[in-house]
């Protein structure tokens, strides 16, 4: 058999044009992948450029800062210009809210407690003292707190409730003493800057105690004249020591069994009487202490005023 004539090799044209795609694809990919290099390497030199920057002005911000540093005045602001004291601050404020604390726009209490917890647990109590003492507006407005409030009702109910201008001369005697010259009065100081803290006026003192939450007030024209004539009610609140638990270990029988009281009856009502009687009891229901004059031990828990029958 004849030998069969050898076939000429074709050209793949469709496999030269996949393989260039495929090349071209690849070049383009790397050329994407250089430009952006080059754009980061671009942006990290000058990110590097503006951190040698910043570090030069803070180091020279930190010797001119240490040049003059921080101290308080007498009246607690910072030893400089208005501005520079202000900007100080804010600078302060910006660290501790944006960079330690966690703290936003909205919500400051992170940064403002964060500070405080710095200060008070690392400062010298000599130096925090120090600075403490200085600012009028912590002397002023945070040092008058509760104490200075249970001292005011102390003054006014110590020995029986005391009146408006017993108290008031009471509150005056102890936090104003007469000038050297005598011509005037000052007020006392117990340490520089720092006066006698003031009883609350008797106006303020009132409002506060009427603020206090001593439970439910029960009526007793509502609960204890039942029966009684309508001229016979007497308007008077009471509360019920027993259902308050949160004070029930207060209630004190000065060694009587619990619950012991004494009851005195007299004719001493007899001027509040109906027209028609000679006499109207007076029923007290006391607790009794050891000291016959002590306030504080003897005291009425109840009173009303009885019909003769």
């Amino acid at each position: 058999m004849a030998p069969r004539k050898r076939q000429k090799n074709r050209f793949l044209i469709s496999t030269f044009f996949a393989i260039k795609r495929n090349v071209d694809e690849q070049l383009a990919l790397a050329l994407a992948l250089n430009k952006e290099y080059n754009a980061k390497a671009k942006k990290l030199k000058c990110l590097e450029a503006k951190e040698s920057n910043v570090m030069f002005i803070s180091q020279q911000v930190g010797k001119s800062r240490k040049l003059s540093p921080i101290s308080l005045n007498e009246n607690g602001d910072i030893c400089c210009s208005s501005r520079s004291a202000q900007r100080r601050r804010s600078e302060t404020i910006t660290a501790a809210a944006k960079l330690l604390h966690g703290a936003t726009s909205e919500n400051m209490i992170p940064a403002y407690e964060g500070l405080c917890a710095a200060l008070t647990l690392n400062a010298p109590l000599s130096q925090l003292r120090s600075a403490v003492i200085k600012c009028p507006r912590f002397t002023n407005k945070v040092l008058p707190n509760i104490e200075n409030f249970i001292r005011s009702v102390n003054t006014l109910y110590t020995g029986g409730i005391a009146r408006k201008q017993k108290y008031n001369a009471v509150r005056s005697s102890l936090t104003m003493c007469s000038t050297e010259s005598g011509s005037g009065r000052k007020y006392i100081n117990f340490m520089k800057n720092i006066p006698v803290l003031k009883l609350f006026t008797c106006k303020n003192l009132l409002r506060r105690i009427n603020e206090i939450d001593i439970g439910e007030l029960i009526d007793v024209r509502e609960t204890l004249c039942n029966g009684l004539e309508e001229e016979d009610k007497g308007p008077s609140p009471f509360t019920d020591l027993t259902a308050d638990k949160r004070r029930k270990d207060k209630l004190n029988w000065f060694g009587k069994q619990e619950g012991a009281f004494k009851v005195a009856v007299g004719g001493d009502g007899a001027p509040f009487g109906k027209d028609d009687q000679a006499l109207a009891w007076l029923a007290s229901f006391l607790n009794c202490g050891k000291h016959v004059c002590s306030s504080e031990e003897n005291f009425s828990l109840f009173g009303a005023n009885c019909s003769e029958d």
